[in-house]
């Protein structure tokens, strides 16, 4: 028997730990990890990380760790808000506001690339980002124009047939009519229907019950609000069925509001 020479190889066990598995393979004590990890039958990918250089020797007992590194890009659409900006106005009245160009929001686009390790994401980082609607911002008109409001006067006297107007006259009339009041309100420039200005102190009327022209002056029954003088130089359908005995002058629409609806006396001046 020819002689021969018998070579013993001695071994270690490692364990490689990867894609949520551990395996534990025998290798020669001369192995490398990138050899330890291929004889456990995983690849390891150009992104992926060992926990050991690939030419390390292994020894007896040692754990390989393989994560597996992965990129991705996502795309996303981001809202840009719009700007609110103001101008003052002549053409509207102290306080109100008009808007002259709605806002509008803009939008980008940010495409993000996000790392993943073991498919859990660990960094993001942003490439890019695209404006591909710009906001239009809003304008808002701030009105300037002062209001002349209707006058604020003291309570008038009605008690014993005698009127006392809010400015401590005695005022003689021939007739007097209580009933419901309304208010309302014209454009700029309008005109009654007798061709008189549509102003405060200017009121609405059946003509056929109070002639235009009439001097009048105007408060509750008992004197406690006054809108005092007047003449009747309007009228309206509400006037003519007799759902109201008057219809008074204000200059805002947010005056008439605020009057409503209310009894009022009507005074006939002599």
């Amino acid at each position: 028997m020819p002689d021969m020479e018998i070579k013993v190889v001695r071994g270690v066990e490692v364990t490689v730990e990867a894609d949520g598995k551990s395996v534990k393979v025998k290798v020669p004590v001369t192995a490398t990890v990138e050899a330890a990890v291929a004889a456990a039958d995983f690849i390891v990918g150009k992104d992926d990380v060992l926990s050991a250089e690939k030419t390390d020797t292994v020894s007896a007992g040692m754990t390989i760790k393989l994560d597996r590194v992965s990129y991705r890009e996502t795309e996303t659409t981001q809202e840009i808000p719009y700007e609110s900006t103001q101008e003052e106005t002549g053409e509207l009245d102290l306080g109100d506001t008009q808007v002259k160009t709605a806002g509008e929001n803009g939008a980008r686009t940010i495409v993000t690339r996000e790392k993943l390790v073991n498919g859990q994401v660990v960094e993001t980082e942003e490439i890019s980002s695209t404006v591909v609607k710009e906001p239009v911002n809003e304008v808002l008109l701030i009105g300037t124009r002062e209001v002349e409001t209707a006058p604020s006067y003291g309570a008038a006297s009605t008690s014993g047939g005698v009127l006392v107007g809010h400015d401590g006259n005695q005022i003689a009339y021939t007739a007097v009519y209580t009933g419901s009041a309304t208010a309302y309100t014209a454009p700029a420039g309008s005109f009654t229907a007798t061709g008189r200005p549509a102003q405060y102190g200017n009121v609405a009327v059946n003509p056929d019950l109070i002639p235009y022209g009439s001097r009048l002056y105007i408060c509750s029954p008992d004197g406690s609000y006054v809108y005092g003088y007047a003449v009747a130089a309007d009228t309206g359908g509400a006037l003519m069925s007799g759902s109201a005995l008057v219809d008074v002058y204000f200059d805002t629409l947010s005056e008439c509001y605020g009057f409503g609806r209310r009894t009022l006396s009507v005074y006939i001046l002599a």
